[in-house]
């Protein structure tokens, strides 16, 4: 905790953090593409899609199914939290 320096770190679980980086990436997959609930779960990093609809559910109150209709939601990611997200071994090294 005390390598990442803010505040929020220092009270929230990395585990809660890369959370709800998950389902703010998953969210914004939601409304901008034509990907399944299960393809965007999979890209996130869940393994098991009802786990993924329960852990997003829970913080939205909403099921994932619900946002590919008419929910207006803000889908913007920061550079930190793509980078997070991001697979590719090059991210790491901007």
């Amino acid at each position: 905790r005390s390598l990442v320096g803010s505040e929020m770190c220092k009270e929230t679980a990395f585990g809660d953090i890369l959370k709800e980086i998950r389902m703010k990436k998953a969210r914004a997959m939601l409304k901008s593409s034509s990907a399944t609930v299960e393809s965007i779960a999979e890209s996130v990093g869940y393994q098991n899609v009802e786990h993924f609809n329960r852990t997003f559910k829970k913080l939205y109150n909403i099921t994932p199914y619900s946002i590919e209709t008419n929910l207006d939601l803000d889908s913007s990611l920061t550079e930190f939290e793509n980078v997070i997200l991001d697979k590719s071994p090059d991210s790491y090294h901007k």
